[in-house]
């Protein structure tokens, strides 16, 4: 297995991965306002940029 940059087509992959980690991680640890509020802040924009930047 090897790695490479993520690119703007991995955004869904990547998006619904992180989701689902802090859905089901995140309420082991947190309250689940705070939960909600790192879900939320997760948009596709930041992950947009993100996939970019090292372009």
């Amino acid at each position: 297995m090897g790695y490479r940059q993520a690119t703007v087509s991995d955004i869904l992959a990547i998006y619904n991965l992180v989701q689902e980690t802090v859905k089901t991680i995140y309420p082991n640890y947190y309250l689940q306002e705070i939960v909600d509020f790192f879900v939320i802040t997760i948009v596709w924009q930041r992950l947009q940029r993100m996939c970019k930047k090292d372009r």
